[in-house]
């Protein structure tokens, strides 16, 4: 269901790289002219004041791993364009720099005799197959995995050509496409079905807690205990490749933009609308303002025709809650409800949880970060504030979807509010009146 709403999603928007394609942060160039003469010996630079790392571009991407990762079309590390392994290189890394760069050429030669009449990619592989590359002079700052981009001309990437896009398809479906012929689990046609899905979430879409994250597999199945009938990768999951593709492309779009996400410091939360409009229901919750909520509440009490009798289409919601472990992802929660229940789960947790503050103003809307930070108590031994793991979580659970706290959620609410000094505060008592409302 979550790859199927994804799907969907993906055919909505318009700003979403091509097929097998992701943002890349880009930080050298080779900048050829359009017979493939190198316009300078030295790399570009495209990193900037604004952006030390270098360009974000989209470029073509799949996951890769083992021991002989091979090479992207065009846009790739320094060990597989210029055969760089660094200064202080040992023999053996210099080697695999040397095998990568076979690689990487050897690709450009396929690119270019699938398409004849793109002067572009003559240019380019004019340039590696004579090896003007290794004469490429490297900058002392740059590192061997750092991404290169070809230019060919005043701004024309080589890497956007239709026929590179076209090219690079072919390529990603003949690694990851080895699954054969099958009906689609997601979209329920027959088509070229996926070995694995060919692309992840991207590095650091998913806190980690821990450390700068990688990249993580949404679906994996790599043991045969973890598949069914002992079946591995997506043979009890069938995907095909363009729904693969689109599906990890939404949901990397939706984890890299602030408004449909939320991060915390283990977890990261995604939500879109089955048809686009206007819900700021994020910040809504943490920074509720009385006007806002005067009108939600308004709106969720006047009277609507349901679905299918005279009232339309109605709307729904999706959210999905993600954590990383290692290099895989999981999936903590789900959400898939009409828009029209979460608002009004929303117009009864305002009602319900409006608190007069200090100065005896009119009861104000609660914010839910303030809810989950009240689930928290000072540790005796460290000092350090203490919270309850995925309070966060059943907060916004309690909220949207009417949901009682977890058994050890309540628990710790129950224990803040009765022991712990700081229960005097409105913030860290009113939790407790939902926690409690338990079947």
């Amino acid at each position: 269901m979550l790859l199927t709403r994804l799907v969907e999603h993906a055919g909505r928007r318009d700003d979403l790289p091509p097929a097998f394609y992701r943002p890349r942060t880009i930080r050298w160039v080779i900048h050829l002219n359009e017979v493939g003469s190198p316009m300078t010996w030295r790399l570009g630079d495209l990193a900037g004041g604004d952006q030390p790392a270098g360009t974000s571009l989209a470029a073509p991407y799949i996951y890769r791993s083992g021991q002989r990762p091979p090479a992207v079309l065009l846009v790739d590390d320094l060990r597989y364009v210029l055969a760089y392994a660094g200064d202080k290189a040992t023999e053996r890394e210099a080697a695999e720099a040397v095998r990568r760069n076979e690689d990487y050429i050897a690709l450009l030669a396929r690119w270019r005799d699938s398409a004849p009449d793109d002067l572009v990619a003559q240019a380019v592989m004019a340039f590696f197959g004579k090896g003007l590359h290794r004469k490429v002079d490297v900058p002392p700052e740059a590192k061997p995995t750092d991404v290169v981009a070809v230019m060919v001309g005043a701004d024309q990437w080589a890497h956007l050509r239709e026929s590179a896009k076209a090219f690079w398809a072919q390529v990603a479906r003949e690694r990851k496409a080895s699954a054969g012929t099958g009906i689609c689990l997601v979209c329920g046609q027959v088509g070229p079905l996926l070995d694995t899905i060919p692309e992840a979430v991207k590095s650091g879409a998913i806190p980690t807690g821990g450390g700068r994250g990688r990249d993580a597999q949404l679906v994996s199945v790599n043991k045969p205990a973890q598949g069914r009938c002992g079946k591995i990768q997506l043979a009890s999951a069938p995907v095909c490749d363009r729904c693969g593709s689109a599906a990890m492309s939404a949901l990397n779009a939706l984890l890299a933009a602030d408004t449909s996400r939320y991060r915390t410091a283990d977890s990261v939360m995604a939500w879109w609308l089955r048809r686009p409009q206007e819900f700021p229901w994020m910040d809504l919750l943490n920074n509720p303002q009385p006007d806002q909520v005067r009108s939600l509440l308004s709106s969720v009490n006047k009277p609507s025709l349901a679905p299918g009798a005279g009232g339309g289409d109605a709307n729904e919601f999706y959210a999905v809650t993600l954590a990383a472990n290692q290099s895989r992802v999981v999936v903590r929660d789900w959400l898939d409800v009409p828009l029209a229940e979460v608002e009004a789960h929303l117009g009864r947790w305002f009602a319900d949880h409006q608190v007069t503050n200090y100065q005896g103003d009119k009861p104000q809307p609660s914010r839910l970060w303030l809810m989950a930070v009240s689930t928290g108590r000072w540790g005796s031994d460290s000092g350090q504030e203490r919270y309850f793991p995925h309070s966060w979580r059943m907060a916004w659970n309690a909220t949207c979807c009417s949901l009682p706290f977890m058994a050890p959620g309540r628990r710790a609410i129950c224990s803040r509010t009765c022991c712990s000094a700081s229960a005097l505060t409105g913030a860290s008592t009113t939790p407790a009146r939902h926690c409690c409302a338990w079947p």
